[in-house]
């Protein structure tokens, strides 16, 4: 029931955010569906095992190299937000944030807030990077000893890129404005990509590069109306992204060409309402969400 994110684990195992469900599946490359954690149509609070577990509105989802999961719980309401933790027993923790209260506060573990966090990477030393969609930022989970240090590495608590003329303001750690951050996904170089929806039909991809302790944010494409509410956005091992672009109903393939990156069509075709299987773009989505590799 509006199912989010997706992550794929080494045997091909699919973990989704069933997010009106409330609980996080796993689909076996056989197709057998289970539930991983969450009691289906029950949301709440709760830490605990399995079923025991209770999610608000489960959207983002990444996968460590220890089999963790981690999810962004997107709150009830829209009022607040938190990170949870999910282990390969089916243990679910709360790490960060609360799903009792908002705001933007950085910290350790529940004294940071988030405002309906919604994409999440994590990198090989196990660092968690979330976009808090309703504040606008990119955040960053450390790991220190069993706690997480929570901080803020682009864009600014709350403060939007203009409207209009629809840029999407690049800059350097707080100078960088997103419009609404979603999906993310990380290179090998760690670069960050982030699924910027926009708003009225407008997205951009922008990518977010680590230099020295700062992290400086640019437009690789969009703001012009060519990607319309992108919501997700993958990358392989070639650099090549592919983006879910939600409004248009397509799948967008945007290639690195020198500086610069050109964009095109590799599924759908502007038919939205209509899931037709096919090759190319002689096949439709219903609103293509998010894909997490």
């Amino acid at each position: 029931n509006s199912p989010r994110h997706v992550a794929v684990d080494t045997a091909g195992n699919l973990f989704v955010t069933d997010s009106y469900n409330s609980t996080v599946r796993k689909i076996t490359p056989s197709g057998l569906v289970s539930t991983v954690a969450g009691m289906p149509g029950v949301a709440g609070t709760n830490d605990g095992y399995g079923s025991n577990a209770r999610f608000v509105f489960p959207h983002g989802i990444a996968l460590d190299k220890s089999g963790n999961l981690f999810v962004t719980d997107f709150g009830l309401g829209w009022t607040n937000g938190a990170i949870r933790k999910i282990t390969p027993e089916g243990l679910v923790t709360t790490i960060a944030g609360s799903l009792t209260a908002s705001g933007t506060n950085d910290g350790l573990g529940s004294a940071a807030l988030f405002y309906c966090p919604m994409g999440i990477v994590v990198d090989d030393d196990e660092n968690l990077f979330v976009s808090d969609g309703f504040n606008l930022t990119i955040r960053k989970l450390t790991p220190d000893g069993t706690n997480w240090i929570v901080s803020t590495i682009a864009g600014l608590a709350r403060v939007q890129s203009p409207n209009p003329p629809w840029n999407f303001v690049d800059g350097t750690n707080s100078d960088a404005r997103f419009r609404l951050p979603d999906g993310l996904a990380m290179d090998q170089a760690r670069n960050i990509f982030v699924a910027d929806e926009g708003s009225v039909g407008i997205g951009a991809i922008r990518k977010i590069t680590p230099v020295g302790t700062n992290w400086v944010v640019s437009t690789i494409i969009g703001s012009s109306g060519n990607l319309s509410a992108p919501s997700a956005v993958a990358v392989d091992t070639n650099g090549f992204c592919y983006v879910a672009s939600q409004w248009n109903g397509l799948v967008e393939k945007v290639i690195p060409v020198g500086t610069n990156w050109a964009g095109a069509t590799i599924a759908g075709y502007k038919q939205l309402g209509a899931i037709v299987n096919g090759t190319g773009i002689s096949n439709s989505f219903s609103y293509p969400d998010r894909k997490s590799v």
